[in-house]
Formats: structure tokens, sequence, C-alpha cells
């Protein structure tokens, strides 16, 4: 059986084991929470939520929560972790906005 026969056969789940998808999947988690904290960095140093848009913030609020509860209904704990730390690290920032609002 050749390379392309194998892999015509492969199941999704042979794929991600395959490709260790448990590992790329949670080093993308980890970034997505990581990715924010300079944003939160910047509005408790400079004191000032200028040029940032609330309604963003909310809606990339909402969409971690959303992905957060299907983590948790679908029992897949790495999805449930790290946006519902990156729900928290966005409700940090909303605070601030609005705290340093003008």
């Amino acid at each position: 059986m050749t390379t392309l026969q194998i892999g015509a056969c492969m199941t999704r789940e042979g794929l991600a084991l395959a490709i260790h998808w448990n590992w790329i999947i949670t080093f993308a988690g980890i970034v997505n929470v990581v990715a924010q904290l300079p944003q939160t960095r910047k509005l408790v140093i400079t004191r000032s939520s200028e040029g940032l848009a609330l309604p963003m913030f909310c809606i990339y609020l909402f969409t971690q929560v959303a992905f957060s509860v299907n983590g948790y209904l679908l029992r897949d704990m790495i999805q449930f972790t790290t946006l519902g730390l990156s729900a928290i690290v966005s409700v940090i920032n909303i605070s601030l906005i609005l705290k340093y609002r003008p």
C-alpha cells in the first residue's frame, strides 16, 4: 500500500493522532490567551482606552464564552479552559476600557 492509499483510508481521529493535534490545539489556545496580555498591559500602564473599540471587545468576549461553553458541553477541556481563560482576560480588558474611558 502506498502513502497515498494509507492517507486516503485514514480517519479523522487517525489524522489527529498522526499530527499530534492535541499539542497543536493546546498551543493555539495558550496563544489565544497570551495574545491579549499586551493590550491589558498597555491599558494598565497608560491608563487610557483611547482608540479602543468597546463593541469589538464585547463581541470577542461573547465568542470566547460561547466556545468555552461548547468545550464544556463536548467535554473538550482544552477548548473549555483556554477559551475560558481568554474570556477572563477579555473581562479585565473591558473593565479597564470602561474605567479609563474619557
